[in-house]
């Protein structure tokens, strides 16, 4: 006779089945391979690095009360630019593949459990199921 507490997986290897399970996926092969050559090109890392810097400056701006129209337009030109840029735009499309295969493991989980998987399992400050709001108040365990 078997035991079923030994039989039965545990919510950790069974989370690492579905992790192994994304990692056999198109999508998933498709992202890390754009995210790499993303990563690795100096001109789109390039142009965030300075968007980041830019938006920096212009929201230190604000809070010195300081005019920031002419980087604000800098602002804009840069963002567009790297929007245009046909590496973004296939990170944002491999992106966007992987957030459709998580949102059907999602509704796979969220039919057998009866409850919505992804907004119950949410960071506590948040309020998902390990901290109040989203459909238990106890500890996930």
């Amino acid at each position: 006779m078997s035991n079923i507490a030994t039989d039965s997986p545990t919510i950790e290897s069974a989370a690492h089945q579905l992790a192994a399970a994304i990692k056999t996926c198109s999508e998933w092969d498709e992202f890390q391979r754009i995210n790499q050559i993303f990563e690795n090109d100096d001109e789109i890392t390039n142009m965030l690095s300075r968007y980041r810097e830019l938006a920096a400056q212009i929201q230190g701006a604000h809070s010195r009360g300081e005019q920031t129209a002419h980087e604000l337009r800098q602002l804009e030109h840069l963002q567009i630019q790297i929007q245009q840029n046909p590496l973004f735009q296939q990170r944002e499309e491999a992106a966007d593949a992987m957030l459709a295969l998580l949102k059907q493991a999602n509704a796979a989980l969220t039919l057998d459990l009866g409850l919505d998987f992804a907004e119950n399992a949410r960071n506590q400050d948040e309020g998902g199921c390990c901290g109040g709001n989203g459909g238990g108040s106890r500890r996930c365990g």
